[in-house]
């Protein structure tokens, strides 16, 4: 957890060199701030990031650690052996197969799944119960994969945080900035929200990482399409999910534009029975 980003042999260096580090910081945390001030929460899925790779991997393991220590994660190997071996089928159709993903499991009822920096995804079981098939479910895992493989996740934390998280990370590690992301990340108040073009960057990896992967990629929309219905009809239990991602009919309908585009593929990964079993489980 103390891990020094910034580590050499002479003192006399290192000082320099983090001064300088921190300087140049300081110049990027001031045209972050310019930049939100122009394009605001509703920019492109792209856009500036402060946080190299390798940053996000550390800060990644950073922010799991208090996470395990503020939330109860599912231990039943089943139900985790499960939802790793969704994620892992999805990845290795990826853009990278080869990166350091990571799949938890949180015991809370809402439905929700969210992915936070270095490829760590959680899914709540709330949502491995609202789903009605695996599809269903890989389907929104697949859409937090592609916030993942497009650095919507980095992205919107550079936007969120600022210079304040960027120095913690890069020059030291602060517990009380790392507290208070993951109260973020868990709680409605402060979670991530995506700009509008991230949302549609991520349901359109989505679609194709299902396609690849063997699922019917209508099953996105078909649980998109039932989470609006549900939340229209009964509002609250869908909440966080909801607030991270708002469900729109041109979402859904752009969803399904682009499933029509893919040549005509019989999914194979049909089988509910594991899933089924695992919903049993956790009821």
């Amino acid at each position: 957890m103390n891990t020094q980003f910034l580590s050499f042999s002479n003192p006399s260096f290192n000082a320099v060199r983090i001064a300088r580090r921190h300087f140049a910081i300081c110049l990027i945390g001031v045209a972050v701030l310019s930049f939100s001030s122009c394009a605001g929460m509703e920019g492109g899925g792209g856009g500036f990031n402060l946080i190299s790779e390798s940053e996000e991997r550390q800060l990644g393991t950073e922010l799991s650690q208090e996470i395990a220590k503020q939330c109860e994660l599912v231990e039943d190997a089943v139900v985790v052996g499960y939802i790793r071996d969704i994620g892992f089928r999805l990845i290795a159709v990826s853009a990278k197969p080869d990166y350091s993903y990571q799949f938890h499991v949180l015991k809370k009822d809402e439905v929700n799944a969210f992915a936070i920096a270095g490829g760590h995804l959680y899914v709540q079981t709330g949502l491995i119960l609202a789903a009605d098939n695996e599809a269903q479910l890989a389907g929104v895992m697949a859409h937090e994969l592609g916030h993942v493989e497009n650095r919507h996740v980095t992205q919107q934390m550079s936007r969120q945080y600022g210079i304040s998280l960027l120095t913690s990370v890069l020059l030291g590690n602060n517990p009380s900035q790392t507290k208070q992301i993951v109260a973020g990340l868990l709680g409605n108040a402060t979670i991530m929200k995506y700009s509008r073009d991230a949302e549609r960057e991520a349901d359109w990896t989505a679609v194709h990482l299902m396609y690849r992967a063997g699922y019917d990629p209508m099953a996105l929309a078909d649980f998109f399409r039932k989470l609006k219905a549900d939340e229209e009809r009964s509002p609250g239990p869908l909440e966080s999910l909801f607030l991270s991602h708002p469900m729109t009919d041109d979402r859904i309908a752009a969803v399904e534009a682009e499933i029509k585009k893919l040549a005509p593929k019989a999914p194979t990964l049909t089988d509910n029975s594991e899933f089924l079993r695992v919903q049993a489980r956790l009821k």
